[in-house]
């Protein structure tokens, strides 16, 4: 206990100890006459790979942990999306209440990973870059963060993975200011997430290249095992599988395939065991190896218009009749106060589809609308005041990031027919 203490305490104060406030200002750049590209870099790739990983939707509340200077929280931030940042260190909160002030509302709070100052299920999403290896109690942490998640919640971690502790930088930071730097071991900390009560845990291998490829605990132990494998032992396999081929089938591209494989083996499993990127979600999601033939989009809708007239005096308003079922993955917010909150909407093309009113009309959902429900509604529309030809474009819009449709939905379109008044 007094050991754990002693550490959150050289945690508070390491931020102002190792003159480090300046860097956290700027972070991931540099400080005017300093070069910071290859922490920089790595950096901005843990943030980009982390947050496909994360999958938020504009509504989702994120939490930021142990967010340091907030520099993520800041990107976040300026992403659209409504974050709050907490951290163990007063010093760091208070340079990421200045960068979270620039980019929106600093929402900060003071706490320790092992006993969030949150209620339960009160975040979509938690994001986790860097800092598991400082906490004394890495199983007592990932049970809060899985109290604080909401049924649906999934948290991305980012760590330096095996052999961290051993590193120089490292050393230095354990005897110079009596900080906690630790080893993440991949399947370790796989094995804890489960047992924090996360149903779907997985390791991402091309995580900065395709996300969301996991390996679960077991796939983890058993590429470790492949990539161990001795020349004489793969070899081995290797005439075991060539001898199920016909004679000389094949040969070069099997024995091609099987020398790649091999090699992405070791490189793949040195990348997973340095720098362990996880994904552990309360919920099922499709894992490695074992992909659903279902992708939908998180946007979707399939829209028919059940009553419209098709003619009308110009200005006149008319009343287009609708029936929207949700064929996405994402439940339609109907509340106009949250960040990308659903509404019906209309688009004014010529009779040549030429778009004449991007934002011809909007009707807001009387509630929200879960994957696979159907609702009724009805849009008003005005018609032109010029006499002709026109088509109403009926579509959903996620008020702030985008209509449906460049997501691949299919709006509705009804012929409209305007009269001289």
């Amino acid at each position: 206990m007094v050991a754990r203490q002693n550490s959150h305490d050289a945690e508070k104060a390491y931020g102002r100890r190792a003159a480090s406030l300046p860097w956290e200002r700027l972070k991931p750049f540099a400080h005017p006459g300093e070069t910071t590209v290859a922490e920089g870099v790595h950096l901005i790739q843990d943030f980009g790979a982390c947050v496909a990983l994360l999958d938020p939707l504009p509504h989702h509340r994120i939490l930021d942990l142990a967010a340091g200077g907030c520099w993520a929280a800041d990107w976040l931030q300026r992403l659209g999306l409504s974050v709050v940042a907490t951290d163990l260190s007063y010093d760091l909160l208070a340079v990421g209440r200045d960068r979270l002030s620039q980019s929106g509302t600093a929402r900060i709070a003071c706490g320790d990973a092992e006993v969030l100052p949150f209620g339960t299920a009160v975040f979509d999403r938690v994001l986790c870059l860097n800092a598991m290896h400082h906490v004394p109690d890495v199983p007592r942490a990932l049970r809060e963060v899985a109290r604080v998640l909401r049924p649906e919640g999934r948290a991305v971690f980012s760590e330096p993975g095996a052999g961290h502790a051993r590193q120089a930088h490292a050393v230095r930071a354990v005897e110079d200011f009596g900080v906690r730097e630790a080893d993440i071991e991949a399947g370790e900390f796989l094995d804890h997430c489960r047992a924090a009560g996360f149903l779907h845990v997985v390791l991402e291998p091309f995580s900065h290249v395709i996300p969301g490829h996991g390996l679960t605990a077991d796939h983890w132990r058993t590429w470790r095992g492949l990539a161990a494998a001795s020349r004489p032992r793969r070899a081995l396999a290797t005439l075991r599988r060539a001898l199920l081929e016909l004679a000389g089938a094949r040969k070069d591209t099997e024995l091609f395939a099987e020398a790649f494989g091999s090699e992405a083996l070791r490189v793949l499993r040195a990348a997973m065991q340095d720098h362990p990127i996880v994904v552990a979600s309360k919920r099922p999601l499709d894992r490695f190896l074992e992909r659903a033939a279902d992708r939908r989009p998180a946007l979707h809708a399939t829209i028919r218009i059940v009553d419209a007239r098709p003619s009308a005096r110009a200005g006149a308003t008319i009343l287009v009749n609708l029936e929207v079922q949700n064929s996405g993955a994402a439940t339609w917010i109907a509340d106009t106060d949250t960040r990308g909150h659903v509404r019906i909407g209309a688009q004014l093309p010529d009779a040549e589809h030429r778009l004449l009113d991007r934002d011809y009309a909007r009707q807001p959902l009387s509630r929200d609308v879960p994957p696979g429900a159907t609702i009724h509604a009805r849009i008003p529309c005005d018609a032109p005041l010029q006499p002709g030809s026109y088509f109403v474009k009926v579509d959903l819009v996620s008020e702030g990031v985008s209509w449906f449709e460049p997501a691949g939905s299919k709006p509705a379109l009804h012929r409209l027919r305007v009269t001289a008044t």
